[in-house]
């Protein structure tokens, strides 16, 4: 039975509104025209005694005064300033900006300023599964290409060789340009667990695929060209992984089109592929026992993280130089408990890199917290970042990002006490690795939201995903969940999905192209059940 590709495309605009401090405006622009002059006190009084309802499009400017009413004294402040040196109008007045005070005015337009998102529609939905309930539960991975690319790696079932990897382009407008499959030597399970694309249309998919011979499992990386032939692959057969021994595994393409993949089981590896696909070099020096993930910069340079295989546990992360020389290696325990788990990395700009993840404490509050830590180029510590809540053990950071200023983005999971439901947690930290603004959201009064994935775009807006409950707090009937922060962090708007099986729906991948659009990955329960892997496009509403 051939494997079933369900597209489904959707407009519809959801139910997403803005606050009326989201809009941007200039204070004392009564006529929006982006000056102020004697024409904005004329506009303002047109308004109030000649019926000009739409002389003003947008109230919160012309409340020149921020007293929260458009009337005469604005008029009269707006002269004042002009003409005999009186106060300036509150902010915003120097640039384009929100109302600080939130006043509800209310802005329905102002041309002058360019306006950030004032909700999201979801352009479409992409649905792939296979013929064996359960292809969309292994976690597969997404990336996009500097041409608008999407790509969508996975596991699919079939009949003829098992599990294979399988990994799909799409269009922007989600049409399937190609699809191909890579089914090992050993004719079993070949199972991808990452994904990275060099930016000019290669993409790489790495994961475990039985070899044969002793039952054992290698780490395969696929290279693709941009039209989906095959371009190479590279076999790493030191690994001998047993069919559940292998951790995680990073992936990462450095400026030349070099390849870092980064693996773990009872050992651990860093392998360097040549853009070609040659093996250049591999090491265990210093790797940590469990490796959780790893970046590259453009120069060859590359960061590994993971848990330490001593105890007390740490997050250990190592640098290595691109000859495969380990040039630092730090390791971040808490204060006396015995374990600290890392989950992620991010490289900034400068070189700088960060780890999030989860750490214990014996001090109040006692329990398991966010613990963020920032290296500098050379290795040493700038600063670590503690958020602790003092309960469950659950509580961890998942995801890491920055934005072009440097500063840091973490979210991640916090499980409260009992009575109270769990929620997403993001923090804004600057360089300085001071705390800026913490969001939380909850699906509503029911328990299980967990934040997997976040995105930083160009303006410094934070778009997290992850999985949750509906109110009523069944588990199993979680939904996507995207949220979008605005850099002072405003929650802008939220986004759910629920699949047409109204079941489980988990996302775990997230990626943002330069024209705003948002897309999530993740396993979808469909209506016989079985899980798809569902892809999701949401494109900004601009107001």
């Amino acid at each position: 039975m051939p494997e079933r590709v369900i597209l489904a495309a959707a407009a519809v605009l959801l139910a997403v509104n803005v606050r009326a401090a989201d809009s941007l405006f200039l204070r004392a622009d009564a006529n929006a025209d982006g000056q102020r002059n004697l024409t904005d006190a004329v506009t303002t009084l047109h308004f109030l005694f000649a019926g000009k309802a739409d002389a003003v499009p947008c109230q919160d400017a012309a409340d020149a005064d921020d007293n929260g009413a458009v009337d005469v004294s604005d008029a009269v402040y707006s002269l004042n300033h002009l003409f005999r040196g009186g106060p300036q109008p509150p902010e915003p007045f120097g640039e384009c900006g929100a109302d600080p005070a939130g006043d509800g005015l209310g802005c329905a337009s102002f041309g002058a300023c360019p306006q950030r998102d004032t909700g999201v529609r979801e352009a479409w939905v992409s649905r792939y599964g296979g013929v064996q309930k359960g292809d969309g539960l292994t976690q597969g991975g997404l990336a996009l290409d500097d041409a608008g690319g999407v790509y969508v790696a996975g596991s699919s079932y079939s009949p003829e060789s098992g599990y294979d990897y399988v990994t799909r382009k799409l269009d922007p407008d989600a049409r399937q340009l190609w699809e191909a499959r890579y089914n090992g030597p050993g004719n079993g399970r070949d199972e991808s667990l990452a994904i990275a694309s060099d930016g000019a249309g290669g993409i790489y998919v790495s994961g475990v695929s039985f070899g044969g011979g002793q039952l054992l499992e290698d780490i395969a990386t696929v290279k693709y060209d941009a039209s989906g032939t095959e371009v190479w692959v590279a076999r790493f057969t030191g690994a001998g992984l047993a069919s559940s021994e292998l951790f995680r595994a990073g992936l990462a393409v450095d400026a030349a089109g070099s390849v870092y993949l980064a693996a773990s089981s009872s050992a651990a590896w860093v392998v360097k592929y040549s853009r070609d696909g040659e093996e250049l070099w591999v090491t265990s020096d210093g790797v940590p026992r469990e490796v959780r993930d790893l970046v590259a910069d453009r120069a060859g340079n590359c960061w590994v993280t993971g848990n330490s295989d001593d105890i007390p546990y740490g997050y250990r992360t190592v640098k290595y130089d691109p000859e495969s020389r380990m040039l630092w290696a730090q390791t971040y325990r808490s204060d006396g408990w015995d374990q600290s788990q890392v989950q992620a990395i991010g490289l900034d700009a400068a070189g700088n890199v960060c780890v999030t993840g989860r750490s214990f404490q014996r001090v109040e509050p006692t329990g398991a917290g966010f613990a963020t830590v920032k290296y500098g180029p050379a290795g040493e510590e700038l600063w670590v970042a503690r958020h602790d809540p003092g309960n469950q053990a659950g509580n961890t950071g998942t995801a890491i990002g920055f934005d072009v200023a440097g500063n840091v983005y973490v979210t991640g999971h916090i499980a409260p006490l009992a009575t109270e439901p769990d929620h997403y947690t993001t923090f804004q930290y600057g360089p300085d690795g001071k705390e800026r603004w913490l969001a939380r959201y909850s699906g509503g009064e029911g328990f299980g939201d967990f934040a997997y994935a976040l995105g930083v775009d160009g303006s410094g807006s934070v778009i997290v995903t992850g999985a949750s409950a509906p109110p009523g707090g069944i588990h199993a009937k979680e939904d996507y969940a995207t949220v979008k922060y605005a850099p002072d962090g405003r929650e802008l708007w939220v986004a759910r999905y629920d699949g047409p099986g109204g079941g489980l729906d988990r996302p775990y991948a997230i990626a943002l192209d330069e024209a705003g659009a948002v897309y999530v990955l993740g396993s979808s329960q469909n209506e016989e059940g079985a899980f798809d892997y569902a892809l999701i496009k949401y494109i900004p509403v601009k107001g």
